[in-house]
């Protein structure tokens, strides 16, 4: 059994790597294919590159990275293995000086862009290899609360605190209807 004081706020559970983030910036993160069986020995126990609470985590389908928002707005890209890669933070769902939380994160499966859903009520969608941002959905009228893209990346499906879903063509940026 993983132990889990503090409360976790926020984890990821992708193939047999696990990801769990403590208040207020603590990050773990397990193997459960370890050969010993012991998922308990985390393979990393580091803060967070944020300094708000951590509201989303997400893992790259590749398995060495993964991405953390947070309540202040912002998201951090780090990695597992920190010689992979450099890890880094960036500004993003704020409208004028007003900063919006980073509900929720997705990863496209193949290309490693990923997308993320703040309290602004806005969709974007990110290039984490050369820091940008390649586009933003139109507004929702609340909170974004959930974000999947399909099986072959192809469509996005996004979901809001009013309890509207869209699915988005991932390349158009255009309703798909149901």
């Amino acid at each position: 059994m993983i132990p889990t004081s503090p409360i976790p706020r926020a984890f990821e559970l992708p193939s047999c790597r696990w990801i769990v983030c403590f208040d207020p910036r603590a990050m773990k993160a397990y193997d459960a294919a370890d050969p010993a069986g012991s998922a308990t020995a985390p393979l990393f126990d580091r803060p967070s590159a944020l300094d708000y609470q951590t509201r989303a985590v997400r893992c790259s389908p590749d398995g060495e990275g993964f991405v953390v928002g947070s309540i202040e707005g912002r998201v951090a890209v780090d990695f597992i293995n920190p010689e992979a890669g450099k890890k880094y933070a960036f500004k993003c769902h704020r409208v004028g000086n007003t900063v919006f939380p980073v509900n929720c994160i997705a990863f496209h499966p193949f290309y490693g862009t990923f997308a993320t859903g703040g309290c602004d009520g806005f969709v974007n969608i990110w290039d984490g290899k050369n820091r940008k941002r390649l586009s933003q959905m139109p507004s929702f009228p609340t909170s974004i609360a959930a974000l999947c893209f399909n099986h072959d990346g192809t469509k996005i499906v996004s979901g809001s605190d009013d309890q509207t879903i869209k699915v988005w063509g991932a390349r158009a940026q255009l309703p798909v209807k149901l």
